[in-house]
């Protein structure tokens, strides 16, 4: 284990370094895609759960335990937006299991304007998202994944296409409780741009996580913590061209607002804790750091980085329910209901390599 933990926290030094502030498209990529991933704080390739959203999240995170399982969640999303995804996961034995996502995020209607601001109608836009999964068990205790997703978006009467892959690894000891995760998302291309214009190509906005959950012997509480954005240092969010930094009355405008040292690094962590009591219950509370820093209001206290979530698993069906806040007036709801498709069966791993499917009395 010790050579694993070696391994990633080498993996994430050695990129800030050449790391610089960009800008991305298709922002929706790095969203929430349900009440359990929203209720971390979004950003989390460790955290073992029967959601099978997770392995949008890291792949490598999909296994046996979600086999045959299929899910549907659906979030109100910030400016009266809502999203939908369905996924679905089987495992084909206790090495291998592969999985499907979909992620449909329309917009609704917007005003449309002139160059004068005289309205002349509607548009509306959409983010579309479907992703191909596969897991495979190298070793006892690590699991490596990939992801293929294509990707649709349109805006008015423009479309944009591409395709990214996410790969993941995930070293889990069932027997300490601890799971150590490492992912990289979104890594692609964007084939087909809106306008045909020099230099319009957006860029996937990849990200390069590692994380650490943990839970106690002893009492009913999992600890997560992620490290996000390793391929870049600079998070800043406002970024001016060189003739866009003056104000009309003629005084400087610093485009790019001071960071200190401190404050930049903290923004990379997501935090999280669950109380368990029981396989049937669970609460959870995150800390998204960046999103705190980003949505907080001067001199007021808004709550912004935090969520909250309420998960509940009835023999073969789950439900989780999430809070997220991202301001006063921005705020996440988000549900989630999973059901494991054939009641009469659960899966009982029994020799390497196979995958045991046991009758059930429970009807």
């Amino acid at each position: 284990m010790n050579k694993v933990i070696a391994l990633m926290l080498s993996a994430g030094a050695a990129f800030p370094a050449f790391a610089e502030r960009d800008i991305y498209g298709w922002e929706f990529l790095s969203a929430s895609t349900s009440a359990y991933t929203g209720s971390i704080g979004v950003e989390n390739v460790s955290s073992h759960s029967r959601e099978i959203d997770m392995a949008l999240r890291n792949p490598a995170l999909m296994t046996e335990e979600t086999h045959n399982t299929a899910s549907l969640s659906y979030q109100n999303y910030l400016a009266g937006s809502s999203w939908a995804t369905a996924s679905y996961s089987r495992a084909v034995n206790d090495k291998n299991s592969w999985g499907a996502a979909v992620v449909y995020a329309p917009y609704g209607n917007m005003t449309e304007t002139d160059i004068y601001g005289n309205e002349i109608g509607e548009f509306s836009a959409t983010d579309f998202m479907a992703e191909g999964l596969y897991s495979r068990l190298l070793a006892e205790k690590l699991r490596v994944g990939l992801g293929f997703k294509l990707i649709f978006s349109s805006i008015a009467e423009e479309r944009s296409f591409g395709f990214g892959f996410d790969v993941g690894a995930n070293y889990f000891n069932e027997d300490k409780d601890i799971s150590l995760g490492f992912a990289v998302r979104n890594i692609g291309v964007q084939l087909a741009t809106y306008t045909d214009t020099p230099d319009s190509r957006d860029r996937l906005p990849w990200n390069m996580q590692i994380g650490l959950t943990k839970g106690l012997e002893h009492a009913p509480f999992k600890f997560s913590v992620t490290y996000t954005d390793l391929n870049r240092w600079d998070l800043s969010y406002t970024k001016y061209n060189e003739v866009d930094k003056s104000t009309l009355d003629g005084k400087d405008l610093d485009a790019t607002q001071e960071i200190k040292w401190g404050d930049m690094f903290m923004r990379h962590f997501v935090f999280s804790v669950e109380f368990v009591p029981k396989d049937e219950f669970s609460l959870v509370v995150g800390y998204n750091c960046r999103r705190s820093r980003e949505y907080q209001l001067a001199d007021s206290r808004s709550g912004a980085g935090f969520s909250f979530g309420l998960n509940l698993n009835i023999k073969n069906v789950y439900v989780g329910a999430a809070y997220s806040i991202y301001g006063k007036a921005a705020n996440v709801f988000g549900a989630t209901i999973g059901y494991r498709i054939n009641r009469a069966e659960y899966v009982k791993t029994i020799e390497p390599g196979e995958l045991y499917i046991e009758p059930n009395d429970q009807h």
